[in-house]
């Protein structure tokens, strides 16, 4: 570990309370590296990372670029007291909460319309923590573009919770283009607490890192309703493992998650996915569908949904696919005179745009979607 961009000197540096980063270092430093003896990672097939090898953590970056419209509607403070213990078994998990250089909480006014973008192409290992706030009758977009600077490898891991009031509503869009030796984690957590708010949340994974997302949704007041769209294209021997949790745990509630993506090479892929429907949830309409095409006989993906229903008066289904691409279609495109090679490109374009078109936001609409292509005619 001393090696590592975990030190301990590391640690006590961004930390003001000495005492307490000991401890927390202390007990962090126990916790076993991701390997397919944890639970956390059995299907995910994740290789030995080497932390040593990565850029060190640092606090502040000339490579993040932060745009907020409507700014005077914005409440930003940090949070700056670090943990008295860790909570979780990930070590991913625990390094983020450990190692965050950054821990704010932003609030959203009531009745307003606010956007943030935050672009970052990091040259160094970055993690942080962050806490929304959206106030009654307001509306959060917030955009988050992730790669790293050539030839680097880095730790990008954040750990991001929106807490929506009343008629509140955030559309959260995420594209992450990390390089191959990356690794990136991301722990997302959305608590609908009043009536009808809303989530929307998409994630673009156009990368060759090593990427693990988790994602809550919890609905906790009548008629709220969460949408997770996630897209991913993964080459060489990159990973992407993704959970999803939709708990509803109040009346005339709605989720539906979606997930596509396309492996090539020898990548992999692991997908989790939960609806869980307590005892008085009546009305709760929820869907989950997962759906994985194999380029190359050599990429491998695993997928488990799963349903926990405890009210009868609920409509809920989910589902998991894998295949191949579609030979018909490759074969009316050869038709027209096109070589397999673009027609491959061309059906895979296609189906993962699906997900990438409902992208609420012009701009990363049209980002993903170019991203998409170029990753498509460098194969």
């Amino acid at each position: 570990m001393s090696n590592s961009i975990f030190s301990k000197v590391n640690f006590i540096k961004i930390n003001s309370d000495n005492e307490r980063s000991i401890k927390l270092f202390d007990e962090f430093s126990k916790c076993a590296f991701p390997s397919s003896t944890q639970e956390n990672y059995k299907f995910s097939k994740i290789p030995s990372i080497d932390f040593s090898s990565f850029s060190q953590i640092k606090k502040t970056s000339e490579d993040q670029q932060i745009d907020i419209t409507n700014k005077k509607e914005v409440k930003i403070s940090n949070n700056s007291q670090i943990s008295n213990s860790l909570t979780s078994y990930d070590f991913l998990s625990n390094a983020v909460d450990c190692f965050s250089l950054e821990n704010n909480n932003v609030e959203i006014n009531a009745d307003s319309n606010v956007s943030i973008v935050i672009k970052d192409k990091l040259s160094y290992s970055y993690l942080s923590k962050s806490t929304f706030i959206i106030r009654p009758n307001s509306n959060l977009t917030l955009i988050e573009y992730v790669s790293n600077a050539p030839n680097k490898k880095i730790f990008y891991g954040k750990k991001t919770k929106f807490l929506l009031e009343e008629d509140s509503q955030v559309n959260y869009i995420q594209i992450e283009n990390l390089d191959l030796g990356s690794v990136y984690y991301h722990d997302l957590d959305f608590q609908l607490n009043g009536q009808n708010s809303q989530s929307n949340s998409f994630q673009c994974h156009f990368a060759n890192s090593i990427s693990k997302v988790n994602i809550n949704h919890h609905l906790n007041a009548p008629a709220t309703q969460s949408i997770n769209k996630a897209a991913f294209l993964l080459d060489n021997s990159g990973h992407f493992d993704l959970e999803t949790n939709a708990f509803h745990h109040s009346i005339k509630t709605k989720s539906d998650i979606v997930v596509k993506g396309a492996l090539k090479n020898k990548s992999s892929s692991f997908y989790k996915g939960l609806i869980k429907i307590d005892k008085g949830a009546k009305g709760t309409d929820s869907f989950l569908q997962d759906r994985v095409i194999h380029l190359d006989k050599n990429v491998s993906s695993n997928s488990i949904p799963s349903l926990k229903i405890d009210e009868n008066d609920v409509r809920a289904s989910h589902g998991a696919t894998v295949s191949k691409l579609n030979e018909e279609s490759l074969f009316y495109i050869n038709s027209r005179g096109i070589d397999k090679t673009d027609a491959q490109r061309i059906v895979v374009e296609g189906y993962l745009n699906e997900v990438i078109n409902s992208i609420p936001d012009k701009t990363a609409l049209e980002f993903s979607s170019n991203l998409l292509k170029e990753k498509l005619q460098n194969k």
